[in-house]
């Protein structure tokens, strides 16, 4: 199909995670991006959120990202592909981890939030969702969406940001 190839009427999810360092402490938060263009406006956007990271590493915050916005388009099924001729998605992030530890089957995540981005990502083939996944280069241009998935992470990290706990997660006797 020509609407495949060109992505003309996908759905695009955009994320990003971001993590700020001291201040007094570490802290880490993601944001997406949900629009029914390739460069969003506040009129194509279905949805923004915030995801609040398991553990403060940017790893977390972008996978945990991904599965909140995916989680959404399931969610919200109906109004997200409301008039798609081709129920088609494309998930733009500039985690290239995240975008290669969903490429194995998702019992062999080790995180829970890996496993359930797979699950909603196999959920979403099941429903007939033609899916990409896009990797951009970060801070680079050319995507708008990442740019401002981008600013809205650091902003929903200062705002929700997940704290690194005093002592590290790590403990040696």
């Amino acid at each position: 199909d020509d609407l495949q190839k060109d992505n003309s009427d996908a759905v695009w999810i955009f994320t990003d995670g971001a993590r700020v360092e001291g201040r007094p402490r570490e802290k880490c938060a993601g944001a997406y991006i949900i629009s029914w263009l390739r460069d969003p406006t506040e009129a194509s956007t279905i949805a923004s959120g915030a995801s609040r990271a398991g553990l403060a590493c940017a790893y977390s915050a972008e996978i945990g990202t991904i599965d909140d916005a995916l989680e959404y388009v399931l969610d919200n099924f109906e109004k997200v592909f409301a008039g798609k001729q081709c129920k088609e998605l494309v998930l733009v992030t500039d985690s290239k981890s995240s975008l290669e530890s969903m490429r194995t089957t998702w019992l062999r995540k080790i995180q829970q939030r890996e496993q359930r981005a797979c699950r909603h990502l196999h959920d979403l083939a099941a429903r007939d969702v033609f899916i990409t996944l896009a990797f951009v280069f970060s801070h680079v241009g050319g995507c708008e969406g990442n740019a401002m998935a981008d600013e809205l992470a650091e902003q929903m990290c200062e705002k929700y940001g997940t704290e690194c706990p005093k002592q590290g997660i790590w403990h040696v006797d």
